[in-house]
């Protein structure tokens, strides 16, 4: 069975499952309708879109939300931060110039992460690896998507329950200090020696695992009761779960999460190529505000970014000053794939009556076919993006809390002892 979990991984390295899936359901369903069969409409079945859907999409987000290091996206700087906001504000802008509907207009903003970090593997042909671009890019593509995630949300919560969402951000806010944040600062003094008094800082981190999937579990269903998309519950708990529990999270749900994007991407690309009415103006202007929207977005905000850090610092550890327009151009390129989370947005918009199902279906197909119009791109021009060969590729490090609860006990609380001889 590891063999078979190995090689499921090794082959979405290679190409993304969710692209396999999305063909094979393109093939399966135009075929079908062609040839006049009927049970191919089962793809459309309210059964299993609840199961790849929603179910899926539950272990999709929450596999997300373990993925993104808020530590990551503080340090990232303000080429890497402008850039990511470039991606967020500019597609849904140009997007809904094109296709006057919020609902699908959101979907540009995501960068689908298997699919970016594939057209970066396009250039076999590079004589310097593009170290730094991949860190930036992960850090692009993370950072949309929360971004994304966040969106979500709000647009599409339905008679949201204030007080049923007051209990999810009090949740969220003791998961926040007791995993991401780690710390807390506390004046302690010996009793009426005012001398001894002193600033120290305690350490909590709970790092057993029942812990934070009882928090994802009762999170998710105080968003059910709230009226919040429920599916982001654990997505939003992991976010804020020390990096032990991601790693530990992670290694469980890695293997598995390439399946559910086949069986998502085969469900959801059920459209039929050969009917007119699948291609139309909202099939063009999901494509070109998702694609092009990205491109002029990032590279705007990463040209902005970069002049800022300039200015801003000349500490020579931040390199991102010194990114040439070519990585930047390529950042933008590799970073306006729009996937997994623009399509699954496409379909809450249609579960929830905003969109009609016509409109739902030119609109999953604008937003794959950004796929193989950026991988033509990068084939076409990614010879002419190049990198710094001085620049380092920039190692994920664990903060001092993280490895200081390398194996530690669940819960932690550590803080100078105060002594009686002790002095101010």
């Amino acid at each position: 069975m590891t063999k078979f979990w190995h090689a499921v991984e090794s082959a979405d390295k290679r190409f993304p499952l969710i692209a396999v899936g999305a063909l094979l359901g393109l093939a399966f369903f135009t075929g079908g309708q062609y040839m006049g069969w009927h049970f191919h409409h089962f793809v459309h079945h309210k059964i299993t879109h609840v199961v790849t859907n929603e179910v899926g999409m539950l272990f999709f987000f929450a596999y997300l939300g373990l993925e993104i290091k808020i530590r990551t996206l503080k340090q990232a700087g303000r080429f890497a931060g402008l850039a990511a906001l470039g991606g967020i504000l500019v597609p849904p802008l140009v997007c809904y110039a094109l296709v006057q509907n919020w609902f699908l207009a959101i979907g540009a903003m995501a960068t689908d992460v298997a699919f970016s970090i594939g057209a970066l593997n396009l250039r076999r042909n590079a004589k310097v690896k593009l170290l730094l671009m991949g860190s930036a890019l992960l850090i692009l593509a993370v950072g949309d998507d929360l971004g994304g995630v966040g969106v979500a949300a709000g647009v599409f919560a339905d008679n949201v329950d204030t007080s049923w969402l007051v209990g999810a951000g009090v949740l969220l806010v003791i998961c926040y200090f007791l995993g991401e944040r780690g710390k807390l600062k506390v004046v302690m003094q010996e009793v009426e020696r005012p001398e001894t008094r002193g600033t120290y800082e305690a350490i909590i981190v709970i790092t057993r695992p029942s812990f934070w999937l009882m928090a994802a579990i009762i999170n998710t269903w105080i968003l059910h009761k709230a009226g919040v998309e429920w599916m982001l519950g654990p997505c939003l708990v992991f976010i804020l779960a020390p990096q032990s529990i991601k790693e530990r999270f992670i290694k469980k749900l890695e293997p598995i999460i390439p399946l559910i994007l086949l069986a998502f991407g085969f469900t959801n690309a059920g459209i039929d190529l050969l009917n007119a009415q699948s291609w139309g103006w909202i099939t063009a202007g999901c494509f070109l505000g998702g694609m092009f929207g990205k491109q002029i977005g990032i590279f705007a905000g990463g040209v902005i970014g970069r002049a800022w850090t300039r200015r801003a610092t000349k500490k020579s550890r931040d390199i991102y000053s010194k990114t040439p327009l070519g990585q930047i151009y390529g950042l933008a390129l590799f970073g306006s794939v729009n996937g997994t989370v623009a399509i699954f947005f496409v379909s809450l918009a249609f579960a929830q009556g905003h969109v009609t199902k016509l409109v739902a279906t030119q609109a999953i197909l604008g937003f794959f076919l950004t796929v193989p119009a950026v991988y033509i791109q990068t084939l076409l021009f990614g010879r002419f993006i190049k990198e710094d060969p001085a620049f380092q590729e920039e190692e994920p490090h664990r903060t001092p809390i993280e490895r200081s609860f390398n194996g530690s006990p669940p819960v932690t609380i550590r803080a100078p002892a105060l002594r009686p001889d002790s002095t101010a």
